[in-house]
C-alpha cells in the first residue's frame, strides 16, 4: 500500500515539474529578451547623433516656416501700404486740371508705380501697380505705351482675376490705336478666360472688329455665341440689333 503511494507521489511531482518546466523556459527566454524600452534605449546610444540631426532639423523647417510666413505678411502689408498710397495719388491726379503741374504729378505717380512694380515681384501690388501705369499712359493719350503695360499686367499673374481687366484695357487701346489685328487678338484672349466678366464685352468687339473689316460671317458668329452664352446681358441687345442691321443691309443672308 505504501508503495502504490509513493509511485502516485512519483508520477505527481514529474507531472507538476514537466508543467513547470515550460513556464521556467518561457520566463528565462523573457527575461534574456530585451524589452522594447531597452532596446529604444540601445538604438538612441547608438544613434544618438543621427536622432539629433533630425530632430534639429525638423525643428529648423518649423522655424523657418514660421519666420517666412511673418515675413511674408509684412512684405504684403508694405506692398498694400505702397499701393493704397499710389492709388490715393492717382485719384488726386484725376481731379487736376492739365498742365504742367498735373504732368508733374503723372510722372511722380509713374515712378511710384514703377517701384513699385520692381519691388514686389509677381504679387498683386506689383501687377495692380502695372494696370495703373497703363491707366495714367492711357490717360496722357499714349495709347501704345497704355497696350504695353497692360499686356505686362496680364502676364505677370495670369490666372489672376486682375489678368483679364488687364486683357481687357490692352484691347481697348489696341483699338484706340487703330490696329484691329492687335485688338481681336487680345479680345480673343479675353474670350479664352473662363469665369471673366469681359466675356461679353469681349463678343461683342470681336463682331463690331469683324464688322469693320467686312468680315460680316466672322461678325455674326461672335453675335451668337454671345446671345446663346449671354441671353439676357446688355451687350446681347446690342448684338441681336447688329445682325438685324446686317440683314437689313443684305450683308448677312
Amino acid at each position: 500500500m505504501a508503495s502504490k503511494e509513493s509511485s502516485a507521489l512519483d508520477k505527481a511531482a514529474r507531472t507538476a515539474h514537466e508543467k513547470a518546466a515550460p513556464a521556467a523556459q518561457d520566463k528565462a527566454a523573457r527575461e534574456e529578451k530585451p524589452s522594447i524600452h531597452s532596446r529604444l534605449n540601445d538604438f538612441l546610444r547608438k544613434y544618438r547623433a543621427a536622432v539629433i540631426a533630425v530632430f534639429a532639423a525638423g525643428l529648423l523647417a518649423v522655424v523657418v516656416a514660421a519666420v517666412w510666413t511673418i515675413a511674408d505678411e509684412r512684405v504684403a502689408a508694405r506692398s498694400a501700404q505702397a499701393l493704397e498710397t499710389a492709388e490715393a495719388s492717382l485719384q488726386e491726379w484725376y481731379g487736376m486740371e492739365p498742365g504742367p503741374a498735373a504732368t508733374e504729378k503723372a510722372n511722380e505717380i509713374l515712378a511710384a508705380l514703377e517701384s513699385i512694380r520692381s519691388k514686389y515681384g509677381r504679387r498683386y501690388a506689383a501687377q495692380k501697380a502695372v494696370v495703373l501705369a497703363g491707366r495714367v499712359q492711357a490717360r496722357n493719350g499714349d495709347w501704345a505705351a497704355a497696350e504695353k503695360l497692360f499686356r505686362e499686367a496680364a502676364d505677370l499673374r495670369k490666372d489672376s482675376l486682375l489678368a483679364g481687366f488687364a486683357l481687357q484695357e490692352a484691347a481697348v487701346a489696341a483699338e484706340e490705336r487703330r490696329d484691329t489685328q492687335a485688338a481681336i487678338e487680345l479680345w480673343m484672349k479675353v474670350v479664352g478666360l473662363a469665369g471673366t466678366v469681359g466675356v461679353p464685352h469681349a463678343h461683342f468687339a470681336l463682331g463690331s472688329l469683324y464688322e469693320d473689316t467686312k468680315q460680316y460671317a466672322q461678325a455674326k458668329e461672335q453675335y451668337d455665341k454671345l446671345i446663346a452664352a449671354y441671353p439676357e446681358n446688355d451687350w446681347t441687345k446690342l448684338a441681336r440689333d447688329r445682325i438685324i442691321l446686317l440683314k437689313s443691309q443684305g450683308l448677312l443672308p
